[in-house]
C-alpha cells in the first residue's frame, strides 16, 4: 500500500509547491477526469484523455463535506483509490484492506497529496492530481507502477482529521525513589539526572504522565518526542528535541530497541513514560558504537507520547 511505498517519495518533501495557483492550473485538467460511485464506497475512475498530464498539481472536490477543515500538520484517516494518469490503471487502494493515515504537511509528506487535504473539510470526497515533481521526486515507484513521468490521481474520501498533541497531557504520576529523575527546562527541553546508584538489572517502565488517549497497540505506529541517555555517562545519545524530528515508527513490532517496544506498548496517548533499559532490553551485548553505547551500557528513555494509529 501507499504509505510504505512513500519513504522513497518524499525526497522533495521540503519542497512546498504553491497551492492557489497551483491548484487553479490543475482544475481545467482535472476535469476531464471521470469519477463514479457513492462516497465511502470504492470509485471507478476512467480518464478523459490518455494520457492526464498535469502541468501543477492540484484537487478537484467531487463531494463537499461538511466537518472541520483540515489545517496543515493534521493527521487525516482516509480511503484512497491512486490511478495511474498515464495508463488509467488502478497502482492502489485501501478499499478491502485498512484505512490510511496520511499527514497533511508537504513538508514531511508528499507535497501534492498534503496540499490536496489541506483546506479541504472531512467528509470530502475529492480527486487529487499530483504532479511527478510533487510526487516521487521525478523518480517515480516501481512497486505501484509509477514511471517517472507518471501524473497520480487520487480519490480520496476524507473521514477525520486530528492533530497529534505537542506535549504529553494527563495526569501527573510520582515516581519511586532512586530512578532517573527529569526535569523540563523553559525551553521545553528535558534534562535526564542520572541517580550515583546502580542501574536496575531489569527493564523499568514508570509512567511520569498518565495521558488520557486511547490505549496503544502492537503493529500501531507512535507519533512522540522522545530523549536518550547513556546512564553510566549521564550523557545523551539521542532526543528529538534536538534534531526537531518526532519518532514516528511502529511499536511492538522490532523496528525499535526491545525495550522500548515492550515499554510503550499498553501505554495511553498524551502519556510521558520513563523507560531504564539494561542491556539485554537496549543495544544487547553489541551495544552502539555510533551512540557511544558499550554493550553493558544501560540505557534511559523519556517519551512523550503524541499520537497513534
Amino acid at each position: 500500500m501507499l504509505p510504505v511505498a512513500l519513504a522513497a517519495g518524499c525526497a522533495n518533501a521540503d519542497k512546498e509547491p504553491t497551492t492557489g495557483a497551483t491548484k487553479a492550473a490543475a482544475s481545467g485538467a482535472l476535469q476531464t477526469v471521470q469519477v463514479s460511485g457513492d462516497a465511502g464506497k470504492k470509485p471507478t475512475v476512467k480518464l478523459g484523455s490518455t494520457p492526464t498530464k498535469l502541468t501543477a498539481s492540484g484537487t478537484r472536490v467531487l463531494k463537499p463535506g461538511t466537518g472541520a477543515t483540515i489545517a496543515k500538520g493534521q493527521r487525516v484517516t482516509l480511503d484512497y483509490l491512486l490511478v495511474n494518469g498515464t495508463s488509467g490503471k488502478e497502482a492502489d487502494t485501501t478499499w478491502g484492506k485498512s484505512k490510511a493515515n496520511f499527514l497533511a504537511d508537504p513538508a514531511k509528506f508528499m507535497p501534492g497529496l498534503a496540499n490536496g487535504m489541506i483546506g479541504q473539510k472531512v467528509g470530502s470526497r475529492v480527486l487529487v492530481g499530483v504532479t511527478p515533481k510533487d510526487g516521487f521526486a521525478d523518480t517515480g515507484n516501481q512497486q505501484l507502477g509509477i514511471a517517472a513521468d507518471d501524473t497520480m490521481l487520487f480519490v480520496l474520501d476524507l473521514e477525520a482529521a486530528s492533530a497529534p498533541l505537542a506535549k504529553a497531557t494527563g495526569t501527573a504520576v510520582t515516581p519511586p525513589a532512586g530512578l532517573p529523575t527529569v526535569a523540563f527546562g523553559a525551553d521545553g527541553k528535558p534534562t535526564v539526572t542520572i541517580p550515583k546508584t546502580a542501574a536496575p538489572k531489569k527493564l523499568v517502565v514508570q509512567p511520569l504522565i498518565k495521558g488520557t488517549g486511547k490505549k496503544i497497540t502492537k503493529g500501531q505506529t507512535i507519533t512522540a518526542a522522545y530523549v536518550g541517555v547513556n546512564y553510566r555517562t549521564g550523557k545523551p545519545f539521542d532526543s528529538s528535541y534536538q534534531t526537531g524530528n518526532l519518532l514516528d515508527q511502529p511499536i511492538g513490532v522490532g523496528a525499535l530497541v526491545p525495550g522500548f517496544d515492550a515499554g510503550i506498548v499498553g501505554q495511553t496517548v498524551g502519556s510521558r513514560v520513563l523507560l531504564v533499559l539494561p542491556p539485554a532490553s537496549g543495544y544487547g551485548k553489541t551495544g552502539n558504537a555510533q551512540a557511544g553505547i558499550k554493550g553493558t551500557d544501560t540505557i534511559v528513555f523519556v517519551v512523550d507520547v503524541l499520537d497513534a494509529y
